[in-house]
């Protein structure tokens, strides 16, 4: 799945794979081998891949075919606000979406990404480096 939609990604953004390597700053042949399935890049790589092409990694994984996961504001300042562990979130907030309670894996992946987008907040996104 990873290499269909990486291609997909790339088609729509009309770039040649020479291009879009460069601008992840990595080989084309590295690159090439991502998207014909020949390599699989690491959780660093696959980040750095999806931050570029503005998906979520589930997205890329197919895990969803949601290109990007957004959180809610009230949820996001609802896990800024709180300085607990992740167990300590899960022990004292019940999580539900649709009227179905999360299981535990579903909310360490909320709280992940939670976390992960404060992170790149803070960051400045790959490839606006001259603004």
């Amino acid at each position: 799945m990873l290499s269909e939609r990486l291609l997909e990604l790339r088609k729509e953004r009309r770039l040649t794979q020479q291009e879009i390597s460069k601008l992840l700053k990595m080989a084309r042949t590295t690159y090439s081998g991502y998207e014909n399935g020949t390599r699989e890049p690491d959780n660093e790589t696959l980040n750095k891949i999806a931050d570029f092409l503005e998906v979520s990694v589930d997205y890329l994984l197919g895990r969803t075919d949601q290109k990007k996961q957004v959180l809610s504001e009230p949820s996001r300042a609802l896990i800024d606000s709180l300085n607990l562990t992740d167990e300590e979130i899960m022990k004292n907030i019940r999580f539900e979406v649709d009227g179905i309670e999360l299981e535990e894996d579903d909310v360490k992946r909320f709280i992940g990404l939670v976390r992960l987008e404060r992170s790149m907040r803070k960051k400045r996104p790959l490839g606006h480096e001259s603004e």
